[in-house]
């Protein structure tokens, strides 16, 4: 005879409102919390509670990177506050090398700020940070993406 089939916890996904195991949803973590989880299953469960299936996760990570150019990935339950983890952010996007390069782009860019510049070589445009009128190479700067000499500005 056949034995019992083992209960699989499920959870509805509130993007495609789908019932899917909740080992394969990822949830966001709130902010400034870090979770561990089993990569190999894909859960990381956070203190908001709210999963997402994988497949969704991984659209709505690339909507926002891709179309909003954020790097701040927010719980898709209204009203909650937390966000996806970078560690989540980058196994969701494993398998979309120009999305995972551009969320890293933003995120170096969000970080110099106002100490960035663009290489201004044609079909570069790589972010680079301005040099100082300290800098002993100053006012002449090397890409490191296309390796062409550039006139790095400095910082007033």
């Amino acid at each position: 005879g056949k034995g019992k089939a083992k209960e699989v916890p499920m959870t509805c996904c509130p993007i495609c409102i789908e019932d899917v195991p909740t080992a394969e949803c990822v949830t966001p973590l709130n902010d400034g919390d870090a979770v561990g989880g089993s990569s190999s299953q894909m859960q990381l469960m956070g203190p908001c509670g709210h999963s997402v299936c994988q497949g969704c996760a991984t659209q709505y990570a690339l909507s926002i990177i891709k179309a909003d150019r954020k790097t701040r990935l927010p719980c898709p339950q209204p009203g909650c506050g937390a966000a996806f983890d970078d560690v989540t952010v980058a196994t969701l996007l494993e398998g979309e090398v120009d999305a995972l390069a551009l969320y890293r782009q933003l995120q170096a860019t969000a970080a110099l700020g106002a100490r960035l510049m663009y290489c201004p070589l044609p079909r570069c445009a790589h972010p680079l940070e301005m040099m100082s009128k300290e800098d002993p190479c100053y006012p002449m700067a090397i890409c490191p993406s296309c390796t062409g000499s550039i006139c790095a500005h400095p910082l007033e």
